[in-house]
């Protein structure tokens, strides 16, 4: 076996390629004629093939796994290669030809894969070069690494878009009179001689796969379907092996669908279907076809004309998954929307049912121009095809941590978080189009939607659809009328009891609560403080402290805030909860005109705080922009340095970057802080395995701003550090090590503040919309 020890540890040299792409890339010209000799010098002595009888160039082996996995420790010199001959394909196209020929017969499998990749990625300048170059030598039909010819599959695939039907015979005639890359030798036993004939046709038939299957010949196509059923167990998709991604694509091209005659699309889902005598559907036939219906969509924008041929020559079968997008497309190509609504008409006669088809009616009439009367007509067709869903779900939270109790260091809030979502299927493009058919349009039919929305709810639904269709139209839903919106809110809470537990709507119960009906949203809150579920427990508390602070009146609130701010929680509901108002206080306490109220509940809500609330009370230092040192900043410092076991959070950390902004005004309480800190946590402050690993470099940069002020904030520096010094910190030792002799460190650029939160905004009610 080759020894290629010498050749890794020359690729894999710690850092002596990283700048080289990057210089490939600024001079390809230069770098090529400079270079290009080096790598087959290079690569040749390693270079082996896998025996005697092989039909392939010679592979490097170190170097084409590099090529393929750009991660690799030494793939920076490979990858330097393939970016300048990228630029010259791309940018110098005389330079990468004279290239191509200059090197065209290098028995070296790396440089001709890099070739290939270039020539299929540029394919339509270099169409009549990538021919010539597949038909020059039959190991060409072979490139890839370790076996597998993909580098082969993903030319010819790319190349045969470009040929006209003589060359494509040509490339096909070559193909099948291949005999594969290996021949055995000739005194081979006979079952030998058969593993290699069918390795052979294996190969042949997946590079016929990937030509152009509608110019195969009558030939060519009965050993593609013979093919595919002596080689049923392999993976023999030649769409997988696109340029992009490996994924099941139609074996034709958007391009080619808009070139090809109307019968030959046609003839695609036929083959697809299996209806083609003697040519069994593939095994991916169902991915091919949806693919193939999406790429209709782009032909009928493109070309009205040939979209309508198609969709009316279509099975009933092919219209189910092929005509909604059929629509969209037309709608896309400003088909008038007379027409639009006609084929809808005569597609609705026909019998289609499929949910694909639904869903591209209602995407298609909801961005279509139509008059009042044809919007009434579609939003009764559409509403029509609603019906109950298969399951409503279990009303979990969607998007946050797993059930169970949160963790006092990685404790976050609900309310006062970005809301990201992916929209749901079933019933919710269907609604969602109704919506914007009745209320985006003149004139706006609100009572007519919220009528359409009351009669939903008899249905089963998914909690998701609910509450994805309140996040975006809550405001349109209150302009309805407070009562109703209420009386509806009432009815779908009662329902579905899972909507008030998602996400979404637990925002919106902090933003909306002025606009609704009071006994609504006492009624509301009551309903998620009962919660057995911690988020939603948690989101209540936070509720709690909004409302309290916009509907100052409300003696219930009131109540209810004494009673969490004064006793002890029982369970696990009751910990979330004031764990809630614990993050919705120290929100509200970054606000300058909320911090005296909010200091104050504060101070009487730590005493009886457990790790939650506590670690709810420390997120309150963690600010994204300035603070201003008053009082009640000061007393809620205090409060927090008496109280050693809130400390030992992780999250007391934020006290001490804060303390540091201010270590002028506050030398004292800075030093407080950190020796309190050191006092509760001990060696754990600097140990990466801890959650106060961050903690150590923070005090360090305080012993730093200590030693810069006077003698007094000098002796706590050094106490500080001594102290750290003695637990075995490593960021105190450093410390010491750049004292020069003087009395005065070196200066020390400040530690990173950690997990920087976004801009704070206080939770408002939802802009309403027209």
């Amino acid at each position: 076996m080759m020894n290629t020890k010498p050749l890794r540890e020359f690729l894999r040299g710690p850092g002596r390629w990283y700048d080289l792409p990057e210089i490939a890339k600024a001079a390809p010209v230069a770098f090529v004629e400079a270079m290009l000799d080096q790598l087959v010098s290079l690569a040749s002595p390693f270079a082996s093939t896998y025996s005697t009888r092989d039909r392939k160039y010679r592979a490097c082996f170190e170097l084409d796994q590099e090529l393929d996995d750009e991660n690799a420790l030494g793939s920076d010199f490979v990858v330097a290669f393939v970016r300048a001959f990228d630029q010259l394909a791309t940018a110098h196209h005389e330079h990468f030809k004279e290239a191509l020929g200059r090197y065209l017969d290098v028995d070296l499998m790396l440089l001709h894969r890099i070739f290939a990749r270039c020539l299929t990625a540029n394919i339509a300048n270099y169409a009549a070069d990538a021919v010539r170059y597949v038909l020059g030598d039959e190991r060409r039909l072979a490139l890839g690494y370790h076996g597998d010819q993909e580098d082969s599959i993903v030319l010819i695939s790319a190349l045969a878009e470009h040929l006209d039907a003589e060359t494509h015979r040509q490339l096909e005639d070559y193909i099948t009179g291949w005999r594969g890359s290996w021949s055995p030798p000739a005194d081979a036993e006979p079952r030998t001689r058969l593993r290699a004939a069918r390795a052979g046709r294996l190969e042949r038939l997946r590079l016929l796969m990937s030509c152009n299957q509608e110019l195969l010949s009558d030939a060519g196509r009965r050993e593609v379907c013979s093919g595919q059923r002596a080689f049923a167990e392999h993976d023999l998709s030649a769409d997988r092996w696109s340029p992009e991604m490996r994924e099941i694509k139609s074996s034709m091209t958007t391009q080619q669908m808009l070139n090809a005659d109307t019968d030959h699309i046609l003839r695609l889902f036929d083959r697809l279907r299996g209806r083609i005598v003697a040519r069994p559907a593939p095994w991916h036939a169902d991915g091919m076809l949806e693919h193939a219906a999406r790429q209709l969509q782009e032909v009928a924008k493109a070309d009205a004309a040939k979209g309508l041929r198609v969709l009316w020559g279509l099975s009933q079968e092919d219209l189910e998954i092929a005509a909604g997008g059929i629509l969209e497309g037309l709608a896309e190509g400003q088909l008038p929307p007379d027409q639009i609504v006609g084929i809808v008409r005569e597609l609705e006669q026909r019998g289609l049912r499929s949910r694909e088809y639904r869903h591209g009616v209602a995407r298609t009439v909801e961005v279509s121009a139509i008059s009042s009367e044809q919007r009434d007509e579609m939003v009764g067709l559409i509403s029509g095809w609603l019906e109950p869903a298969a399951s409503e779900g279990d009303g979990r939270v969607w998007g946050m941590r797993p059930e169970g109790e949160a963790e006092p260091d990685n404790v976050q809030s609900v309310l006062w978080q970005s809301v990201s979502f992916a929209r749901p299927g079933g019933n919710y493009p269907l609604l969602h189009s109704i919506t914007s058919m009745l209320l985006n349009v003149e004139p706006v039919s609100k009572g007519r939607w919220v009528d359409l929305l009351a009669t939903h709810l008899a249905r089963d639904e998914d909690p998701q659809v609910w509450s994805v269709l309140l996040w975006d139209n809550i405001g349109n839903l209150i302009d309805a009328g407070a009562d109703r919106a209420s009386a509806f809110l009432r009815d779908l809470f009662q329902r579905h009891p899972g909507v008030p537990n998602t996400t979404q709507t637990l925002v919106l119960a902090g933003r909306v609560q002025r606009h609704l009906d009071r006994a609504l949203t006492q009624w509301w809150l009551e309903t998620l403080m009962a919660s057995n579920e911690p988020q939603v427990a948690q989101a209540a508390g936070e509720i709690l402290v909004v409302r309290h602070a916009s509907l100052s009146d409300a003696e219930w609130t009131t109540a209810q805030i004494e009673s969490v701010l004064g006793t002890e929680p029982k369970d696990d509901v009751e910990r979330h909860v004031k764990l809630g108002v614990a993050l919705g206080l120290g929100e509200m306490w970054g606000y300058d005109s909320n911090r005296a109220q909010a200091t104050d509940m504060l101070l009487r809500l730590i005493p009886s705080a457990g790790p939650l609330a506590q670690a709810g009370v420390l997120r309150a230092f963690a600010r994204s922009g300035p603070l201003s040192l008053d009082d009640y900043v000061r007393r809620l410092i205090d409060a927090v340095i008496a109280q050693p076991g809130m400390l030992a959070n992780s999250n007391s950390s934020f006290l001490i970057e804060l303390l540091l902004e201010y270590a002028r005004l506050e030398p004292e309480r800075l030093y407080r802080a950190c020796a309190a800190l050191l006092d509760v946590v001990g060696g754990a402050v600097g140990d990466i395995r801890s959650a106060h690993s961050f903690a150590a470099s923070y005090i360090v940069d305080a012993a730093a701003a200590l030693h810069q002020i006077d003698e007094e904030n000098r002796a706590r520096a050094v106490d500080l550090i001594e102290r750290m010094t003695a637990l075995g910190v490593e960021e105190a030792s450093d410390f010491l090590r750049s004292f020069d002799g003087t009395r005065d460190a070196k200066p020390r650029s400040p530690t990173p503040r950690r997990r920087r939160r976004r801009r704070h905004r206080r939770p408002r009610a939802v802009r309403r919309s027209r």
